[in-house]
């Protein structure tokens, strides 16, 4: 999903506790962007859904947010890719996939991070698709449509 022109996010859990953190994310955002005049660091905006996550653990009568999501973005200090779970605990991470299927993925990931350094975007864009396609049940074909 789209959050801001440099951060973007993937999510696995209740996609109404998602869209209620987008909204959040966009609005921190924006105030950022209208009170800074720049965009919002990754890293500070990880801090602040974090924190938002982890209140309803706390509260009576409160659920936490189900829903887990990786947060990739790029600032001044260079490219981020962070994992929010829905304990509200966040991790940086190298390489990583979330939900259904997502571990044949994640080994196809650990496998090739070595060559994820010196690759061109084109590469790892094929170094995506390839994992995407790890993750599919063995009866799917994948076509050009």
């Amino acid at each position: 999903m789209f959050i801001d022109d440099h951060i973007g996010v993937s999510i696995a859990g209740l996609a109404s506790d998602a869209r209620i953190l987008c909204r959040f994310m966009r609005t921190e955002c924006i105030n950022h962007s209208y009170g800074f005049e720049k965009p919002m660091p990754v890293t500070r905006l990880m801090n602040q859904v974090s924190n938002k996550c982890q209140v309803p653990t706390q509260r009576y009568g409160r659920r936490p947010f189900g829903v887990g999501f990786l947060m990739a973005g790029y600032d001044e200090k260079g490219t981020h890719l962070y994992q929010l779970c829905p304990s509200a605990n966040y991790y940086s991470c190298k390489s990583m996939a979330i939900g259904a299927r997502s571990q044949s993925a994640r080994t196809y990931l650990e496998k090739n991070l070595d060559k994820f350094a010196t690759s061109n975007q084109d590469e790892l864009i094929k170094h995506c698709m390839r994992a995407l396609r790890d993750t599919l049940p063995n009866e799917v074909e994948l076509t050009v449509k």
